[in-house]
């Protein structure tokens, strides 16, 4: 049982327990049954474990993208968010600027007409 699932093995099948122990499954009574088992190549120890080392580096290859799937998203996310942020300040500041503008205008307005007035006045 493999995660408690039944697994009937067939030969040349490799079981490999942690990173040393590695075992390759013959049954003499199938090789009987069926002929002589092919070993093209031959499997050999240094075969199942370098077949292990080929499986574990896509594993991580396949972790490493998914991982960088994911870092790439947080990163859309946050840049997004920033922006947001950049936006609603820009939004800020023009508003600002519009308001002083607004008011400068005004006081200039009131200071032209005291002008005026007092020009009046000088006049009269």
């Amino acid at each position: 049982m493999v995660n408690t699932k039944p697994i009937t093995l067939k030969p040349n099948d490799r079981i490999i327990f942690g990173t040393g122990s590695c075992f390759l499954f013959r049954n003499q009574a199938r090789d009987s049954e069926s002929g002589p088992v092919k070993d093209d190549p031959p499997i050999s120890y240094e075969f199942a474990l370098n077949e292990k080392m080929q499986n574990e580096e896509k594993e991580e290859i396949a972790r490493k993208e998914a991982d960088k799937q994911r870092a790439e998203a947080d990163a859309a996310v946050k840049m997004a968010e920033m922006q947001a942020k950049i936006d609603a300040e820009k939004a800020e500041q023009l508003a600002a600027q519009a308001k002083m503008q607004q008011d400068f205008e005004e006081q200039m307005k009131k200071m032209q007409a005291e002008i005026a007035s007092k020009k009046d006045d000088e006049e009269a």
